[in-house]
């Protein structure tokens, strides 16, 4: 009984916290994986590119399957692809990027740059598909393909509760 009222304590500490930060804004990062490229670039198939995303999450629900678009999402999007970077400006369609939720979890972007690449033709672009592939052209006419995967940016203050949690247990059961 000495040992389980800290645990439960710290445990309670804990809840309240990732309770207490449940749908507010939340950041994961995307890695792409290029499977082809062009034999005259520099991009190689293996070559890995990361993006960057931030949005809210206070208009989900957490159940089924859900989307947040750019308006509804606070969505900030950073990805550097071939030395550049893109924001989610890059997608100039209404409605895009888009967010594809599946309870409550993030599954997949769509996401779809047509203003072309800074150091490709006019009609270069890159693609984010909802099934995680990822398309690119750098002239236009050669698409190559790739895929992504989608990692959760750790939140600082559930790491901080977490932490505080078992120091506090720590000093518990040092003094019993």
């Amino acid at each position: 009984m000495k040992i389980l009222k800290p645990l439960l304590t710290s445990c309670s500490i804990l809840s309240i916290g990732v309770s207490g930060v449940a749908a507010q804004d939340v950041e994961s990062q995307i890695i792409v994986t290029l499977s082809e490229a062009p034999n005259t670039s520099s991009l190689q198939p293996g070559d890995e590119f990361f993006a960057k995303l931030s949005y809210s999450t206070a208009s989900l629900t957490g159940e089924g399957e859900e989307i947040l678009s750019l308006s509804e999402s606070n969505l900030s999007l950073k990805f550097n692809f071939g030395g550049f970077t893109y924001n989610e400006s890059s997608d100039i369609a209404t409605g895009y990027p888009q967010l594809h939720f599946s309870d409550a979890s993030l599954v997949s972007i769509d996401f779809w740059n047509t203003a072309g690449l800074q150091e490709g033709s006019d009609n270069s672009f890159f693609r984010f598909f909802k099934d995680r592939s990822f398309n690119y052209s750098t002239d236009g006419v050669s698409e190559y393909a790739g895929e992504y995967r989608i990692s959760a940016v750790p939140e600082a203050p559930n790491t901080m509760l977490l932490g505080l949690a078992g120091v506090m247990f720590l000093c518990f059961r040092k003094r019993m």
